[in-house]
């Protein structure tokens, strides 16, 4: 049985009422609070969300145009958000099919359609990926002080 806490599915779904599903990022002067709403701005494309165990910590596919460098993005609760670099994910050994034609190319990643499977202090992130190769992405998330971290 899963049990959805509801403060979190409440968070995730105000992250998407607060407009992150745009096609360019908004400058700062349209992030203003409005009618009591807050907005989060500075993604592009995040369309995809799936909660995180921990403090509040939701992850966001966005889903880059042919040839861009897409991005897995990191919002906490306290409304702040930062994209997470190809160089900050360890690639571990054993993940990739050993038919796979090598390791993934990060500059090409365009992930889009995320599930998650939590597993004690982390879990297990599977992203779509639809750039270069076709693909599907399993990430192993260790959710730590300085926040969550990808292998």
């Amino acid at each position: 049985m899963t049990i959805i806490n509801t403060g979190v599915a409440a968070a995730t779904l105000s992250l998407l009422a607060l407009g992150l599903a745009q096609t360019t990022p908004a400058a700062a002067e349209d992030c203003a609070d409005a009618k009591g709403v807050s907005f989060i701005c500075g993604t592009n494309n995040v369309e995809d969300l799936v909660t995180l165990p921990g403090d509040g910590w939701v992850i966001g596919s966005d889903l880059a145009g042919a040839g861009q460098q897409g991005y897995l993005w990191l919002f906490n609760a306290d409304h702040s958000v930062r994209r997470i670099e190809p160089d900050e994910i360890t690639i571990g050994s054993g993940r990739d099919d050993p038919a796979c034609p090598g390791a993934p190319d990060w500059s090409i990643l365009e992930p889009h359609g995320l599930a998650f499977r939590a597993e004690g202090e982390g879990g297990t992130l599977v992203a779509i990926n639809h750039g270069g190769r076709e693909t599907i992405k399993n990430f192993d998330i260790a959710i730590v002080a300085e926040g969550p971290q990808l292998t």
